[in-house]
């Protein structure tokens, strides 16, 4: 992958500050921390599970977003996914990391929602752009950014948008992608390089601001 290709990719990483941040807890520095929690909420601690859904909720909101493409059943998911996690988190043994069994509990309730509510809204309607705000036009052009790439993202066909989502808004690796997905660590190399050169075919970087 080309070093333009690698700084455009970042683009999918959503920011913080007022946008929901995507990035969970750092797995390898979190590791001991997480597990008793995780242990706990098994045990039916309502403080521990409140406290995994301070941490990962805007986590399930970003992933929700990018599958369902729309804000209002993205917040709706939020709340679904964590009613799944009460009842079913004993569920989780620890065999695959805690964030690739989360993403297929997301995965799994964006699918419900669609199937209950309404067909899938393209990115590029549901989305759209949002109104400027008066004194900060520099969150204004990062937002219109943002939303190029997920309409751009929404064009792709669905295997490799899986793995784009996989890798940047649910940050697996590519070896938990492999174990995602059922298929190769070879072949998850190469659906994330034909979708992200397409990606940076379909939005150019120097049309990708960055403050």
């Amino acid at each position: 992958m080309s070093t333009t290709t690698e700084q455009w990719a970042l683009e999918l990483r959503p920011s913080g500050g007022e946008e929901r941040a995507a990035g969970p807890p750092d797995p390898a520095a979190d590791a001991k921390r997480l597990a008793p929690l995780l242990e706990r909420a098994r045990a039916g601690e309502a403080a521990a599970f409140e406290e995994l859904f301070e941490q990962y909720k805007d986590y399930v909101y970003s992933v929700a977003r990018y599958l369902i493409g729309d804000d209002d059943l993205a917040a709706d998911a939020v709340q679904e996914v964590f009613l799944k996690l009460l009842r079913n988190i004993h569920r989780f043994h620890g065999r695959s990391r805690w964030t690739t069994w989360l993403y297929r509990v997301v995965h799994n309730t964006v699918h419900d929602l669609r199937r209950r509510r309404r067909p899938e809204l393209p990115l590029s309607e549901a989305a759209g752009t949002p109104a400027a705000e008066p004194g900060a036009p520099a969150r204004v052009v990062r937002r219109e950014s943002a939303e190029r790439v997920r309409r751009a993202v929404e064009r792709l066909s669905p295997k490799l948008r899986e793995v784009v989502l996989l890798r940047y808004v649910a940050d697996l690796s590519y070896e938990e992608i492999s174990g995602a997905l059922r298929i190769s660590r070879g072949t998850v190399a190469s659906r994330l390089h034909r979708a992200l050169e397409r990606l940076a075919a379909d939005v150019p970087r120097d049309e990708v601001e960055v403050p």
